[in-house]
């Protein structure tokens, strides 16, 4: 399996099984490494190994003068791994955290939508009861005057009262119910969110990505062993023509060009990221980056196939992930994922 010598520092290290220059860089002391078969002057090397550095660990004190603790790319990649692993495990416990909390929000914001509309119902019961009320009693009071007027107090308040419980219950609701309208709009944009759960473990997902110093906000990026995914995803009304990165939306017989077009906004998003990476070293080709328009079939018509970027209902989002046939450099994939970890919310 031969051996390296480091041409700086004259240190050696025996290859093991399975080992080969590439999985190495350099040597602690920067010196660059060469490979050789044999040791010159030893007839045999493997006898006289104890004079050699058996492990990249091995301590410099025992042999000060050939010893050389080499840097495998290997533990870079371990390294680079952990943080990943770790990150992703912290992203997990945030979002159980995150999900009970809601859970418990939507909970209590249910029992006081309920209460109400206890209150409405029973403000409006005293309403009705309160028309009802003066006939019960108009005929005894006939020859009585005073007890009129004390029929005509009651009967007000009783109406007081019903407004107020029905004011009362209807604020509750409304307060409680605030929001829900922007949440059913969103009900399709959560089918991507759920389909996302079928991506194995090798990928990461981040939410809405900030690039610093642009205007680019990514609402997914997924990070994974064949390339980095830009996914922009909107619950748009109404149906849409798509001709390549132009969007028209349609209205009856009638077509308006799209204010805002996904397909320019996730192209935009690609170009921003790249040079947020490279401007960190990370140099990622456009190859390893693809850009997703998703949206629902039943919005969109293609009169003219995008070429820049990928139009994937949000049910089939993952599975045309997992299905790129590319293989992606692992460095890079895990210092990619450091670096837009900072970046996410």
């Amino acid at each position: 399996m031969g051996y390296l010598k480091c041409g700086k520092c004259g240190g050696y290290y025996k290859l093991h099984e399975g080992e080969s220059l590439e999985d190495f860089t350099h040597c602690s002391c920067g010196g660059s490494l060469t490979y050789t078969e044999s040791i010159e002057g030893l007839e045999h090397p493997q006898e006289d190994s104890e004079n050699l550095m058996e492990h990249p660990t091995a301590d410099p004190a025992e042999n000060p003068e050939k010893s050389s603790s080499i840097i495998t790319e290997k533990e870079e990649k371990i390294k680079l791994k952990n943080t990943a692993n770790n990150f992703n495990n912290h992203e997990k416990s945030a979002k159980v955290k995150k999900s009970d909390t809601m859970e418990e929000k939507n909970q209590t914001k249910k029992q006081l939508s309920n209460i109400g509309l206890v209150l409405m119902f029973i403000g409006l019961f005293f309403l009705i009861f309160a028309f009802s009320y003066p006939f019960l009693f108009i005929g005894s009071m006939a020859d009585n005057p005073d007890g009129i007027l004390a029929l005509f107090i009651q009967t007000t308040w009783i109406y007081i009262l019903s407004i107020f419980l029905m004011m009362m219950g209807g604020f509750i609701f409304v307060i409680a119910n605030i929001g829900k309208t922007g949440k059913r709009k969103k009900v399709k944009s959560r089918v991507l969110a759920k389909n996302m759960t079928e991506l194995p473990g090798s990928y990461t997902l981040f939410q809405n990505v900030r690039i610093p110093k642009t205007r680019s906000l990514i609402g997914q990026v997924i990070i994974g062993p064949n390339g980095i995914f830009i996914i922009q995803n909107r619950t748009y009304k109404g149906n849409f023509i798509i001709r390549d990165e132009e969007w028209w939306r349609v209205k009856g017989n009638r077509e308006t060009k799209a204010i805002s077009s996904p397909g320019k906004l996730v192209k935009m998003n690609s170009i921003h990221l790249k040079r947020f990476l490279n401007s960190h070293n990370i140099n990622i080709d456009y190859m390893w980056i693809t850009p997703i328009v998703s949206a629902p079939y039943d919005q969109y018509t293609v009169e003219e196939k995008p070429r820049n970027y990928h139009l994937i209902p949000p049910e089939d989002v993952s599975k045309f992930i997992i299905n790129q046939d590319k293989n992606m450099d692992q460095e890079l994939m895990m210092r990619s994922i450091a670096l837009i970890a900072s970046c996410s919310s």
